[in-house]
Order: C-alpha cells, then sequence, then structure tokens
C-alpha cells in the first residue's frame, strides 16, 4: 500500500470518529432538553395576596383566598395571606366568618383579579356594625321583660309578639351580649339570672335550658365582656 493511501485511510478514520462524536453529542442534548432538564424553562414567579382592614370591632372575623388559606384578623391595617400565588394566577379573596363579638358585617371590595408582575395589596375589607334593632325592659312588679323592635329612623319603640317575656322574681336590669345572641335579665328578688337566646329575626326572648341561674342576693345587674 503506498504511503498516499496509508495517510487517506488515516483521515477518514479521524473524519469517522469526529462525526460520531458530534452526532453523540447532539443525541445528549435532545434527551436532556426532552426530560426537562434545559436551562430556558422560565422560572415561575410568586406574590402575596393582601390589602387592608378598616372598621373592625369584634373578633372572630376570618377571611380566605381562593376558599381557602385561612386568615384571621383581630384588628384594622394591612393584611397578606401566609400563601403566595403564581403569576398569572387567579385570586379571590372572600369573608369566610364574620365577627361575632361584637356582632358586624364586613363586605370586600376589589377582591378577585389575576396575579400579574407584583403583589396584590389593594384589597379592601371593609366592617360596619349594623344599627340596633332591638329594645328590653326589665319590669320589676310583673316579673318579666318586655321587649321591642326600634324604628332605624325615628327611635320608636313597637312591641315585639309575645312580649312581655317571663323572667325571675323582681327582674332589676337586662343586658345583651355583644354577639346579639344573648340577653340576661338579673332577678333581685328570687336571686338568680334569667337567661335568653334572643330570636335575630323578630328580637322574641326564649329562656335557655336551666334558666334561671343562681346568683348571690339581690342581684341588681349584669355585666358583660366584650
Amino acid at each position: 500500500m503506498s504511503a498516499l493511501s496509508m495517510n487517506k485511510k488515516r483521515e477518514l478514520e479521524v473524519f469517522s470518529k469526529m462525526l460520531a462524536n458530534t452526532v453523540w453529542a447532539f443525541c445528549l442534548v435532545a434527551i436532556i432538553a426532552s426530560c426537562g432538564g434545559g436551562t430556558d424553562n422560565p422560572t415561575v414567579t410568586r406574590f402575596t395576596i393582601g390589602g387592608t382592614v378598616s372598621g373592625l370591632a369584634g373578633s372572630g372575623l376570618v377571611l380566605q383566598n381562593n376558599a381557602g388559606d385561612d386568615l384571621s384578623i383581630s384588628t384594622d391595617g394591612a393584611y397578606a395571606f401566609a400563601t403566595t400565588v403564581a403569576s398569572g394566577t387567579a385570586y379571590a379573596v372572600t369573608v369566610k366568618t364574620q365577627p361575632i363579638a361584637l356582632s358586624q358585617t364586613c363586605t370586600v371590595s376589589a377582591g378577585t383579579g389575576t396575579v400579574a408582575a407584583a403583589a396584590v395589596s389593594n384589597v379592601v375589607v371593609n366592617c360596619v356594625t349594623p344599627p340596633s334593632r332591638f329594645a328590653y325592659v326589665a319590669n320589676y312588679n310583673d316579673n318579666d321583660v318586655s321587649a321591642y323592635t326600634i324604628d332605624a329612623t325615628t327611635g320608636a319603640l313597637t312591641q315585639i309578639t309575645g312580649s312581655p317575656f317571663t323572667a325571675g322574681t323582681g327582674p332589676t336590669s337586662v343586658a345583651v351580649d355583644p354577639s346579639g345572641k344573648f340577653a340576661y335579665a338579673a332577678n333581685a328578688t328570687s336571686n338568680n339570672v334569667s337567661a335568653y337566646t334572643i330570636n335575630a329575626t323578630t328580637g322574641a326572648l326564649t329562656q335557655i335550658t336551666g334558666s334561671p341561674f343562681v346568683a348571690g342576693t339581690h342581684p341588681t345587674s349584669v355585666a358583660i365582656s366584650r
């Protein structure tokens, strides 16, 4: 074999190896890309969802985002949910539980949308205290409690159906708990306290099981903590 033929053979072998290495490299890149190992996958950015609460005077307010991620709120001011939300994802802030002591109604403004490229901080929760609707009077000599609805405009009283409601002997005062669910009458002569549930619609009183409850001698008033 001539020296020229030997050189051609070596060149051909070198070229074949280079071609094989190149094909192998392309195949490896394709395999990595198909497994998601490429470096061009975008990073998912996440942002907080929040806003402000105003007018809150009661306790027990709980907010939710997207029907989860419960957030208890106890004071006015800024808030944010613990779980962040990915860019491009919808959010929906709602009230899960209204304040119960003092009883209030809280509403959400700007509570829905889609996360763009920044944290959401404009979801406003406003809480208001409904005006008083019922009034109760202890009748000492009649041993009962008169109940009325209150005209929110004029303040006039209209006796509730079933009023007056039986109390103990010699009731001297009535107190209503901050949630508006219960009423208590101090019975000075019978030395006990009558306890009632309040019908949220009519204001009518129904004695609680076990009522009246024993008190000391000659109770004259009831005080209820918020």
